[in-house]
């Protein structure tokens, strides 16, 4: 279904295709996700040369105001969606992983039975994954003209999901782009009518923590916060080179999870962990509508060894229920389990 623009906000879009190669040439977006903002901030990384010494002149001449390349940086938000969040989460995770049939079923789990598994997006970009993707970012003037603003070889740098017993399941995403340019012609954007946003109502989705490999329900956890940062050096101009190159890691990837709790009796187990450094598995499990008889739409997300770092007091203050925000980092353990996976089931077979 097309839908026809108006001049706000209201006739705005966001498509995104992989990208296989970095700098490649720009691939014409054909998904477009749900989203709630995207907002994008251009660097046209322009220098001013002088001040030349002329007679008294006492200011800068435009001339000599230059453009030594240019790039964007943006963050996009919304509610993780039964289709179309394929392609960003697995850019978000800097994972190579593709969507899988599971077993002729009509489902398709992103990574397949291993889920999809923290990486960098250094490593896996140009192997025609979705660790880099192309996008196009349709904004309208008041008149309802859309204009394109293409934004080239994007990367996730940050990504943030919240699982609220409350709310929908949500994501924002940081991302960085080589390059961006509003020549090239804007798409002809079509729209699923059907999509449906993850929420942690249903009977199946629920919280585990525990030991990895014995993970069990907790009760008590208003809200889940997972981030994960990437440490990339995105700003490599080197001499001879239009555009900026390949981004590399420079640093660990830092993982965190902000478990906003009541203190029940189950999530005491997870208070008490503060004081004697003991980790733990934590698991947010989203299940959704059926997609076959064997599956459901599905969004998870494992940090397979966290440990408390703060909020593991379990204060007196006043005569309201005992909470508190529990601030976890996430690690790897001895058996070099993932640090960070997620699964994805859906009715998409492709980005």
């Amino acid at each position: 279904m097309t839908l026809v623009t108006v001049g706000s906000g209201l006739g705005g879009f966001t498509a995104v295709a992989p990208q296989p190669e970095y700098g490649g040439e720009f691939v014409t977006p054909t998904r477009t996700p749900p989203f709630k903002s995207n907002k994008a901030t251009y660097d046209p990384h322009v220098v001013q040369g002088g001040p030349y010494l002329a007679g008294g002149r006492l200011v800068d001449i435009g001339s000599a105001h230059v453009q030594v390349y240019r790039d964007a940086k943006g963050t996009i938000a919304g509610d993780m969606m039964s289709t179309g969040a394929a392609l960003l989460l697995a850019a978000a995770l800097g994972s190579g992983a593709k969507l899988e049939e599971l077993a002729m079923s009509g489902a398709y789990e992103l990574g397949g039975a291993s889920g999809v598994v923290l990486s960098t997006p250094a490593k896996n970009i140009g192997d025609g994954s979705a660790a880099c993707f192309d996008m196009q970012i349709g904004t309208p003037t008041d008149d309802g003209t859309v204009h394109p603003v293409n934004l080239h070889s994007c990367i996730i740098t940050k990504a943030e999901w919240v699982f609220d017993r409350t709310g929908v399941v949500t994501f924002s995403y940081e991302y960085d782009s080589q390059f961006v340019e509003l020549e090239t012609a804007l798409i002809s954007p079509t729209f699923t009518t059907g999509p449906v946003p993850f929420t942690m109502a249903s009977a199946a989705s629920e919280f585990l923590a525990g030991p990895y490999g014995e993970e069990a329900a907790v009760d008590g956890i208003r809200k889940a916060t997972i981030t994960v940062e990437h440490k990339l050096d995105t700003s490599r101009m080197y001499l001879g080179s239009e555009h900026k190159k390949t981004p590399v890691a420079n640093a660990l990837i830092d993982i965190s999870v902000s478990l906003e709790t009541d203190y029940t009796v189950q999530a005491k187990a997870l208070y008490d962990t503060f004081l004697e450094n003991e980790s733990r598995s934590l698991i947010c499990n989203a299940v959704g509508g059926e997609i076959s008889s064997e599956h459901n739409n599905t969004f998870a997300m494992q940090v397979s060894d966290a440990f408390l770092e703060s909020g593991g007091e379990a204060g007196l203050d006043g005569p309201d229920l005992i909470k508190n925000t529990l601030s976890w980092k996430g690690k790897i353990d001895g058996s070099n389990h993932s640090a960070l996976t997620a699964t994805l089931i859906t009715a998409d077979s492709t980005f």
